[in-house]
Parts: C-alpha cells; sequence; structure tokens
C-alpha cells in the first residue's frame, strides 16, 4: 500500500460531479508497507497501530456490486506473518512471533479469547488494561484497572471492545464480522518467522524494527504454506516484497448551497470501499479528510447525493 503524497481537491455543488483517476498494478503477492511494532517479548498492539491495521482492511475489503454493503475482495488473500528480533533462545522468538500473529489476526475477527490467552502467557497486568481502558472507557481509574484484573469476564469484554476501536469506524459491526479473505492454509491465516527474517540482522541485540507484524495480499487462497511455522526461505521472502498498489490520498470537500454560499453542516461521505463517515463541513464550508482510498465517493447532504471520484 502506498499513501499519495499529492492531494485532490473537488468542488461540488448541486448536480455537479468531479472526477480523478488512478490506476494500480496486479501482482501475485503484495506487502503492505504498513507493519505492527511490539515492545520487547509482547505481542499487545498498541493505539498507535491503528492506522497501520485500517489501511489493511482498505486494501483487503471494498464495497458489493449494488454499492449497498461492504464486502471481501474476491482476488486477495490476506495472510499475516510475526517476527521477532534476535535476542533470546529460537525456540521462545518462534513462540513469540506467532503470538504477535496471532494477536493481530485477533482485530480482523474480534476474538478476544485469543487476547485473554495472550494475557495469561505473556503476564499482562496494568499496563496493559490501562492503555486498553484509556482507549473505550470513560474516567477509568486505579479501581476500574484492578477490576479487570481480578475479574476475567470483565476483563475479556474489555478486550473486545479494544478490538472493535483498533477496527476501521468505517467496517459496519454485523455478525458474521466483515473481515479480508484470507488464505485457506495455513488456517488460521498466521505464519511464525521468529528470527529468521530481520529488516536488520542484529545477532544477540533488541531491535524494534524487527519486532513486527507484516500483512500479505495473495492472489490465490493456497500459497503453498504448509503450516504456521513454514517461514518461507531469505529468496521466496524477498519475491514477496512488492508493495500493494492501494493508493492513500487526502480528499478536500467544499460544498454550497443553491445561492453559491459555503454550506456549513452536516454530510454523509459514503468511501469507495463501501464504508460510511458521518461529517461535518467547517465555516467555509470546508471539510478536508487524510488517508483515504481513491475511488468513487458519493456525497449526501439532507438526502441529496452527489458523486465524486477524488
Amino acid at each position: 500500500m502506498v499513501i499519495a503524497q499529492t492531494s485532490r481537491t473537488v468542488t461540488v455543488s448541486p448536480g455537479e460531479t468531479a472526477t480523478a483517476v488512478f490506476s494500480g498494478v496486479s501482482v501475485q503477492v503484495c506487502r503492505s508497507t504498513q507493519v505492527i511494532l511490539f515492545d520487547l517479548s509482547r505481542s499487545f498492539i498498541h493505539p498507535e497501530q491503528k492506522p497501520a491495521l485500517e489501511q489493511v482492511f482498505f486494501f483487503g475489503l471494498t464495497s458489493s456490486s449494488s454499492g449497498t454493503q461492504i464486502e471481501p475482495k474476491p482476488d486477495e488473500f490476506l495472510l499475516i506473518v510475526g517476527h521477532s528480533d534476535q535476542l533470546g533462545q529460537r525456540t521462545q522468538n518462534q513462540a513469540l512471533s506467532k503470538r504477535r500473529a496471532r494477536a493481530a489476526w485477533a482485530v480482523f475477527i474480534v476474538d478476544a479469547e485469543i487476547w485473554e490467552t495472550l494475557y495469561q502467557t505473556e503476564h499482562w497486568g496494568a499496563l496493559e488494561l490501562g492503555i486498553m481502558s484509556a482507549q473505550v472507557d470513560v474516567g477509568g481509574d486505579s479501581t476500574l484497572i484492578e477490576g479487570y484484573r481480578t475479574n476475567r469476564q470483565a476483563r475479556v469484554d474489555l478486550m473486545e471492545r479494544y478490538l472493535l476501536f483498533l477496527r476501521p469506524i468505517w467496517v459496519p459491526l454485523r455478525s458474521p464480522v466483515i473481515k479480508p479473505n484470507t488464505v485457506t492454509s495455513p488456517n488460521p491465516p498466521i505464519l511464525g518467522c521468529g528470527e529468521d527474517l530481520p529488516l536488520i540482522n542484529a545477532p544477540d541485540a533488541e531491535r524494534a524494527e524487527n519486532r513486527r507484524v507484516e500483512f500479505y495480499y495473495f492472489q490465490t487462497p493456497d500459497p503453498g504454506i504448509r503450516n504456521e511455522d513454514d517461514c518461507p526461505s531469505q529468496a521466496i521472502y524477498r519475491s514477496w516484497q512488492a508493495t500493494c498498489s492501494l493508493e492513500l490520498i487526502t480528499v478536500q470537500i467544499e460544498l454550497q448551497d443553491e445561492y453559491g454560499e459555503p454550506f456549513v453542516g452536516a454530510f454523509d461521505l459514503t468511501l469507495p470501499n463501501g464504508g460510511l463517515l458521518h461529517e461535518r463541513t467547517d465555516s467555509a464550508g470546508i471539510w478536508i479528510g487524510n488517508n483515504l482510498p481513491a475511488g468513487l465517493y458519493t456525497v449526501t447532504v439532507a438526502g441529496n447525493s452527489l458523486s465524486l471520484i477524488p
């Protein structure tokens, strides 16, 4: 996925449509340029990693042919690959890399029980509980955190709400959960590579760049990976490094009323993948959104729709 360095400004008034065209590149496998980074010996996903997850959702989802709902892209199959740095024992690093991939997978399927297992395995504590509570609770304090520590059901509920927080706001909540298609093997679609594929070769050293989860999209559901320990060779791994071609842009919308004056008020913005944002223009009738996908947008103001392709 490549974030565009240019922006498109679109001025629309009733009855007008503005267009611009972007094109992508078709490859057999591509890698998101966004990765999730982790603390030492941990698989907990911090809130700062939410934008990286959002971009992975952007690439794997699209709007249905009717334009009424979001669905997986039919020819993109997700694989989540976990890594560790080269500090510590090899077997422990392999297990840690799989836990990191599993933590990311839990976001896609909203499975708090996966996180509860990680909580127990890695002995998470007040730090992780406090980070989650700060994002999803109102007025959290030490008493609330202690309640999460001692009450398993309350803790799992907190984790589920935090997993929902990590997902994009434009992906509707429904059952079954909306997620990209995934490879059929391994199942679940996670792969642990331990310390074998470092970005920076630093034996017996802490390197934050190596403590990561990467996201790959294959154009086949079966990329030939036998199980979650079947990490590719360096040569095969290098062949996976073409970046996914989703382009994210900055969208600026200027709305005017029938008299040509700035429209100041609420509007709905339907994204190219079917997501819906409820937004509001500023005093100049302008709204700006960053890191949005290229494609067809629909602006709806009081029931009147305009389509545009920024």
